[in-house]
């Protein structure tokens, strides 16, 4: 699967003109990808939809939607088809001959935990290319009724090893009803910011794409998930002003005890390093000093809690809310960028 791996949700509970507000403020931040259901009530009105949809192909978004047996008889395969859905995640009820027919012009998503070797069978006898079908985890409403790590992950790695790209949800901070308590997939991720929830599925669980499962985040978790778009992770951070806004990486040799940013060695190169050695606590900011030789000027953060060295100088701290990013900070997501926190 290529592309984001961040995308947003809309409603047929919002208004129409809510809708198009949020459609316009997640483009505005590059987002490509969002999703939708056909199921809920109160049901879209087929002329909502022609401007829902309008608005996202004019801004490039391709839309997920939701579908079952009763959706699919409500608008019909022609109005489906007009509206021109990236995907259609297909709910019970549907036969293989029905989603065969559906594949034809959208992705067909089936449901993660259900998809097993005689199903696929099934829909390749009915001529579903399964090179259009991929996997999504439920998100769950009711409190503690979530997936775990160790379950998703096992599931994606057997999807995975049938070529299959995989799909999941991360709560926001404007909850839909009618429960309020957070649309996720891992119910350990329930509470956290979406931007933690969303990294922990993408380096942890081998998600290939998640979307915010309720209906809007804060402007600042906007920006953040708009940042992993980019591939990379915001850290909000004290920092000496040489440090933010520039994108840093940890080695592709990481260490347990520290993020390592060599590149610093050069971008400082002649600046004098203003901090004073200590005992170095997780999230510390740390610049080697004129004596520690070649790695004078080096970046690192701390992972843990590490003795003093008189060669390194503590400059700064990342924020105690964005501690729990830095263990992801490696791998495909060793890019990184410092802004002040307020």
């Amino acid at each position: 699967m290529k592309g984001q791996v961040v995308g947003f949700s809309f409603y047929s509970n919002q208004t129409l003109d809510d809708n198009l507000t949020r459609i316009d403020r997640f483009s505005q931040q590059g987002f490509g990808y969002a999703f939708t259901s056909l199921n809920l009530t109160p049901h879209y009105k087929p002329v909502e939809l022609d401007l829902l949809m309008a608005a996202c192909h004019e801004k490039g978004i391709q839309v997920m939607a939701d579908i079952n047996e009763a959706s699919l008889d409500r608008y019909g395969l022609d109005r489906l088809e007009a509206w021109g859905f990236g995907s259609l995640r297909v709910d019970a009820g549907l036969t293989p001959q029905q989603m065969a027919v559906l594949s034809q012009s959208s992705h067909l998503v089936l449901n993660a935990s259900t998809i097993t070797a005689p199903l696929l069978k099934d829909l390749a006898q009915a001529g579903v290319a399964l090179g259009r079908v991929w996997a999504a985890h439920n998100y769950y409403p009711k409190v503690y009724s979530g997936l775990s790590q160790v379950y998703v992950l096992a599931q994606n790695q057997r999807l995975h090893a049938l070529g299959i790209p995989c799909l999941a949800f991360v709560t926001g901070q404007v909850a839909r009803g009618p429960y309020f308590d957070g649309l996720c997939t891992l119910e350990e991720t329930r509470h956290w910011p979406s931007q933690q929830a969303a990294l922990y599925l993408l380096s942890q669980c081998q998600v290939d794409r998640v979307y915010i499962g309720d209906c809007d985040v804060s402007q600042d978790q906007l920006r953040r998930l708009a940042s992993l778009n980019d591939g990379l992770v915001e850290l909000r951070a004290q920092a000496p002003q040489a440090l933010l806004d520039q994108v840093w990486s940890n080695r592709p040799d990481p260490s347990d005890w520290v993020i390592r940013a060599s590149e610093t060695r050069q971008a400082l190169r002649g600046q004098e390093v203003v901090g004073q050695p200590g005992h170095r606590q997780r999230g510390d900011l740390v610049l080697g000093r004129s004596n520690y030789g070649s790695y004078a000027n080096e970046l690192e953060i701390c992972l843990t809690d590490l003795p003093a060295d008189d060669r390194q100088a503590i400059v700064g701290q990342v924020a105690s809310s964005d501690l729990g990013l830095l263990d992801y900070i490696r791998g495909d997501w060793s890019r990184f960028r410092l802004s002040l926190s307020e």
